[in-house]
């Protein structure tokens, strides 16, 4: 079953994307590679998730994360 996608709006209207399991510490971040998206690690979450806590996040422009603006 897929993962939910949960997101954050920033004030300039921009959405960033994650997947999150909740598990025992450390936490780990886990960023895909060019032109995939959090999608991608939710087999290893699946797996792992009551050994940390792990966060997919989406980068700009990927998966669920849409940006309007370059960075400054």
């Amino acid at each position: 079953m897929p993962m939910e996608v949960k997101q954050l709006t920033l004030e300039n209207g921009e959405i960033l994307a994650y997947r999150e399991r909740t598990g025992e510490e450390p936490c780990m971040l886990l960023i895909h590679g060019n032109l995939a998206s959090s999608e991608l690690w939710e087999p290893f979450m699946e797996q792992f998730a009551s050994a940390s806590r792990l966060i997919a996040i989406d980068l700009r422009g990927y998966g669920y994360c849409l940006f309007f603006f370059p960075l400054s």
